[in-house]
């Protein structure tokens, strides 16, 4: 079994979201996107299919043109094929919330240790910041092993 396939079976499973936070690149400053208690799942499954959404915490339901705006702003959804690259897994995206991924590559490095999985995406304009460039940093903890 090669290093890539090893780490390939180590992530397949059911992960549920511990923390997201963004670090600004100029400042190293972190924070919390979507609150302390950030809800999500992330879903890998040994055939190459994987599913994630993240949503934060206290949303409420839209009543209004503003709720629904804030409900947009506050949930990152997509699926996709998903292939596993050294440190690297990267997803051809085919459905999101945010049209603009629809066939585009996320790419993200990982860290395994113990039970969980920290995702870093690369550094990017920020879609929350304009003028900033932040990355990702997501934190998951399996809660169900497919391997």
């Amino acid at each position: 079994m090669t290093k890539t396939e090893s780490a390939a079976n180590r992530l397949t499973g059911i992960w549920r979201l511990v923390a997201f936070e963004l670090e600004d690149q100029a400042s190293g400053e972190r924070r919390p996107r979507f609150g302390t208690k950030p809800n999500g799942r992330l879903m890998l499954q040994d055939n190459g299919l994987m599913i994630a959404i993240l949503t934060a915490e206290g949303r409420k339901v839209p009543k209004t043109d503003e709720d629904r705006v804030d409900a947009f702003n506050t949930v990152i959804a997509y699926s996709g094929r998903y292939r596993i690259d050294g440190d690297r897994l990267s997803t051809d995206v085919d459905m999101a919330w945010n049209e603009a991924w629809v066939g585009s590559a996320q790419v993200r490095s990982f860290r395994l240790v113990d039970s969980r999985v920290q995702l870093f995406s690369d550094w990017g304009p920020s879609p929350f910041d304009p003028g900033k460039t932040v990355r990702g940093i997501l934190v998951w903890e399996r809660e169900i092993g497919l391997g």
